[in-house]
């Protein structure tokens, strides 16, 4: 459920708030904050005002769609807004909104998945364990509803696609993962991983996918035992699709990636005393078979790689090295204010122009990637040179 979407097409960053999103240009950001320069809030943000607290953003395949679940009382809405509308008509006084529509089957939607392929495509996680199938029509404002059909008993928690689109990858409830696929919604998904050793209890909170082949597995205990035991650090694991589907066992297929995320304890909330819902955000880098992973209770930034391609893969979690140690999420400093802040959503700029000193006197890399992240405190940062922070 990230609350930060970065378009490469159009260059331009969103960022969910109390009760809407702000976006802005990358490039105008990049250039206020080159050394010398006044900082990312001097950059002009337009604010976008939606119909209850969105739960997370998402940009369709083309970018030309952004998608959010809102959250009105007891009432979950799907609201659809015209990207295109927006960058060519910023500062104009119409509304961007395409289509605002109550979710039936999807009920208590928690998170939206929108397809890498197929820009009318989406997928939805319900708070009672259903995974909805969307085609969304923003020309007419329709959304054609099916839910996947998950094996007995099984309740999903999480879901990520293929990177071809083709097929839905559902976390569920009781530590499975299912396959199902997307041109036979109504046809029983495939159980791809069952339940793994030594996490018993544990949920999948977390689907993203890396590759084809690989895909990034968060565990965590449900809400209602991390109350019972808050330190239980949430638990990431890289699934090799390949070698489920032949049939291989967790051993083989499951890689084990030791990535202690280090989780802290927020402060429950001050209206029914519970602890806030953990959530697991992750930003991929095929091409460089890296993932980040953070956690939302977390200050600790786990890098999940494989050092070695092709068949051979063997994921696991990577220390970064940085004469000021690994990198982690700032506190908060503001004259005589200090406060811890927390991931809500990552993604990378692909447009930095910075370069990385490989081995010196060598080469370099020319265009290096700069991963962004939205805090749940004051605003959005940029992690870049080996894990140095810029107050966006």
């Amino acid at each position: 459920a990230s609350l930060l979407a970065v378009s490469h097409r159009f260059g331009r960053l969103f960022a969910g708030t109390a009760n809407g999103f702000r976006w802005a240009s990358l490039k105008e950001l990049r250039e206020h904050c080159k050394p010398g320069g006044e900082g990312g809030a001097a950059a002009t943000f337009h604010a976008v005002s939606c119909a209850g607290k969105p739960l997370c953003l998402r940009l369709n395949a083309d970018d030309s769609l952004l998608a959010t679940i809102v959250v009105s009382g007891s009432e979950h809405k799907l609201e659809v807004y015209d990207v295109i509308g927006m960058v060519q008509g910023a500062g104009s006084s119409s509304s961007p909104l395409l289509m605002s529509q109550g979710l039936t089957e999807a009920a208590g939607a928690i998170d939206i998945q929108t397809s890498p392929t197929d820009p009318h495509s989406a997928v939805t996680i319900s708070a009672v364990g259903d995974a909805i199938l969307l085609c969304i029509h923003s020309n007419d404002g329709g959304i054609n509803q099916l839910k996947l059909a998950l094996p007995m008993n099984s309740l999903a928690r999480s879901v990520g696609w293929s990177t071809s689109g083709a097929n839905l990858f559902v976390g569920c409830t009781d530590g499975s993962v299912v396959r199902c696929s997307v041109t036979a919604p109504s046809t029983e998904g495939e159980r791809l991983l069952a339940p793994p050793s030594g996490l018993d209890n544990h949920e999948v909170t977390l689907v993203s996918t890396i590759s084809e082949r690989f895909v990034l597995l968060g565990y965590d205990l449900p809400d209602v035992l991390r109350k019972e035991d808050p330190y239980t650090e949430p638990a990431v694991r890289v699934l090799d699709v390949k070698a489920a589907g032949d049939g291989a066992g967790e051993e083989v297929a499951l890689h084990e990636c030791a990535a202690g995320l280090f989780a802290g304890v927020r402060e429950p909330g001050e209206a029914d005393g519970e602890l806030a819902r953990r959530r697991l955000h992750c930003a991929s880098l095929p091409a460089w078979r890296l993932a980040v992973v953070c956690s939302s209770d977390s200050d600790a930034v786990s890098c999940i790689g494989s050092r070695k391609g092709g068949e051979t893969q063997r994921w696991q979690k990577w220390t970064l090295p940085d004469e000021e140690g690994p990198p982690s999420v700032p506190t908060f400093e503001l004259g005589d204010v200090f406060e811890d802040q927390y991931i809500m959503g990552l993604g990378f700029d692909f447009g930095n122009e910075e370069q990385l000193v490989v081995v010196a006197g060598e080469h370099e890399i020319v265009m290096i990637p700069v991963l962004m992240s939205i805090l749940q405190s004051r605003g959005i940062f940029e992690a870049h040179r080996r894990g140095s922070w810029t107050l966006l």
